[in-house]
């Protein structure tokens, strides 16, 4: 019978290769920055904020799905 630590460790690092793909699978997503709106020299650091602001909430709304999904995994083995 294994150790729970080890089986604990086991699912950690999985859990920790899971959130990697994802952000990985995020960033490829390069669309997102095309704004159809036309960047001047007035508006290019309000609408680089706010596609900045953007994709670090996705990111963050991803990975919390990831983790809710993968702890119900870890939960119910």
């Amino acid at each position: 019978m294994a150790w729970k630590g080890d089986t604990y460790a086991n699912e950690k690092k999985q859990i920790r290769r899971c959130n990697k793909f994802v952000l990985l699978v995020v960033n490829w997503g390069g669309d997102v920055w095309n704004t159809g709106v036309t960047i001047t020299e007035d508006n290019k650091t309000r609408i680089y904020r706010i596609l900045k602001n953007m994709i670090g909430t996705t990111k963050l709304l991803v990975v919390g799905v990831f983790v809710f999904l993968l702890e119900e995994l870890i939960v119910r083995k």
